[in-house]
């Protein structure tokens, strides 16, 4: 449940199947959300983006694939940024050979 009280949208929440055992005969359902995975990598925003992104491809109605793709493309440039593997001139020549440069 979000923290504000109110529900987490479908398309950020997964049932996973985890093992309780070595030899996984054992397991237990967990229902998991994205701002858990966020919050147990410790993410910062543009990871935590990249990952809502990928949490939600093809599921949320109404949004087509590629507005996540892109999500995905721009907020991978800007961490690439952020950590100084591309200049701010790279940033923006990336941005427009993808056609995101706005």
């Amino acid at each position: 449940m979000a923290a504000n009280g109110g529900s987490t949208p479908s398309q950020y929440r997964k049932a996973v199947e985890l093992p309780l055992s070595m030899d996984r005969t054992k397991s237990v359902l967990v229902d998991v959300e994205s701002i858990d995975i966020i919050s147990a990598w410790e993410m910062n925003f543009n990871l935590a983006n990249i990952q809502k992104a990928i949490h939600r491809l093809g599921k949320k109605q109404g949004v087509d694939d590629v507005y996540d793709y892109n999500k995905i493309l721009f907020f991978t440039l800007r961490e690439m940024l952020d950590k100084k593997h591309i200049s701010l001139q790279e940033f923006w020549q990336k941005l427009d050979a993808l056609g995101l440069g706005g």
